[in-house]
């Protein structure tokens, strides 16, 4: 089976849920049996492998090595990252928007 590889950045995670997640019925109202009406609702991801990383470190932070003590803070790439494996029959146009160009030589994280 052949793979396409997503590495995706959002300005933050309410524009990823927006663009990867859809809102679905979970139950329903069945008074009127031919016209049920949804009473609660949940967000699925619209792709089956999806990887949230959030930040993604371009600097680590350094500790004095006796107290534990942060010497200098971390220092991450701006946005809200996610890596998306998407399977031959899942439409990709809506990620075109948010890939990561180019693609990174070391990505933070691979699949498997």
């Amino acid at each position: 089976m052949t793979f396409q590889d997503y590495y995706l950045k959002f300005e933050d995670e309410d524009e990823m849920r927006s663009v990867l997640f859809e809102k679905v019925p979970t139950e329903w109202d069945r008074t009127d049996p031919e016209n049920p009406i949804a009473t609660a609702w949940e967000k699925r991801q619209l792709f089956r492998n999806t990887d949230i990383i959030n930040l993604i470190a371009t600097k680590d932070a350094t500790f004095d090595p006796e107290s534990g003590e942060i010497i200098t803070e971390a220092e991450y790439a701006q946005g809200f990252h996610v890596n998306v494996r998407a399977l031959p029959n899942e439409d990709c146009s809506v990620l075109e928007d948010y890939k990561i160009n180019p693609e990174p030589n070391t990505p933070a994280r691979v699949w498997a």
